[in-house]
This record gives structure tokens, C-alpha cells and sequence, in this order.
């Protein structure tokens, strides 16, 4: 199914199941109450108001409220391509920031070393 498919994906991406779950249900249908996101989502009641305050903490979604003092509050997902350009930044951060530091460590090594080692396996093939 594709939305399990999806989920698994967000999951990859830092997501939580339930996070997973309370996005897809918020980007189907917004803004909803933390009940109606639980019964879309499958989230378990008792998990939806700690998933939305993680969420909340993290950017992935915003509490909404209406102008009667008496309303419930609400929430709308982040846009799914700022979420998607958010991920992305990321995640190209991070690599030029290992990519950087790798370099530095390997450029550390001691390179003068006069012992002769074999390594099997690796870049050769051999024909059996």
C-alpha cells in the first residue's frame, strides 16, 4: 500500500510510527483536533497529545486555534514541500560535515608506515 510505503519512508527520515501516522492523517485532512487525529491516524489516544507536542517541538506541525475562547486547539501539518526542503538541508549539512571531518581524520592517519600488508578482498575479483 502506498501510504505504508510512505510511512516506512518518513520513518528512514527520522520520523516516528506515530509521527509518520499523525502527518499523513494532517495532510489529508486539516485543521483537526488531537481525538479526530487519533482516529484518523490509528494512533492510540493515550500517544497522540506526546506524538503532537514531539511534533510540535520538531516543526512538523502547528497548533491552530479558532476565535471563540471555548474552542478546542487544533493542528496543521508543515507544508509537505517545506518539510521535504527541511529534510533535504539537512541531510546535505550533515554529509558536508562528515565529508569534512573524514577528510581531516584521514589525512591524520600515519601514512609512513614501512610494514607490508596484505588486504583480501577488497577490489579484487578473482575468476574461480
Amino acid at each position: 500500500m502506498k501510504i505504508q510505503k510512505t510511512i516506512d519512508t518518513l520513518k528512514k527520515l527520522g520520523f516516528t510510527e506515530y509521527e509518520a501516522k499523525v502527518y499523513i492523517a494532517l495532510l489529508q485532512e486539516h485543521p483537526l483536533n488531537g481525538n479526530s487525529i487519533a482516529i484518523k491516524s490509528g494512533v492510540p489516544s493515550p500517544k497522540i497529545y506526546e506524538t503532537l507536542q514531539k511534533m510540535l517541538d520538531k516543526g512538523y506541525v502547528f497548533t491552530v486555534y479558532s476565535s471563540e475562547k471555548s474552542a478546542s486547539k487544533h493542528y496543521s501539518p508543515l507544508p509537505y514541500d517545506d518539510l521535504i526542503n527541511s529534510i533535504e538541508n539537512e541531510f546535505l549539512s550533515d554529509i558536508t560535515l562528515v565529508k569534512s571531518s573524514l577528510n581531516t581524520i584521514t589525512h591524520t592517519s600515519n601514512l609512513n608506515w614501512t610494514e607490508l600488508f596484505v588486504i583480501e578482498g577488497y577490489g579484487i575479483h578473482q575468476s574461480q
